[in-house]
């Protein structure tokens, strides 16, 4: 089975009102699952580009 991975966009503003956040809460508990956390808005490569690029190189 591949590892499956999911990114949730944590800005302060953006995570108050993400309906994503539930959905990575449940995922936390799936052990199929790995939850990423990035410090952006929804729109993470245009706000966040390096981050999310580090993030792929170390799932390489």
């Amino acid at each position: 089975m591949r590892d499956r991975h999911y990114v949730l966009a944590t800005a302060p503003r953006w995570i108050e009102t993400s309906p994503f956040a539930p959905v990575a809460e449940r995922l936390r508990g799936d052990p199929a699952w790995q939850v990423h956390d990035l410090p952006t808005t929804h729109n993470v490569l245009a706000g966040g580009p390096e981050t999310f690029l580090a993030l792929l190189l170390t799932l390489l």
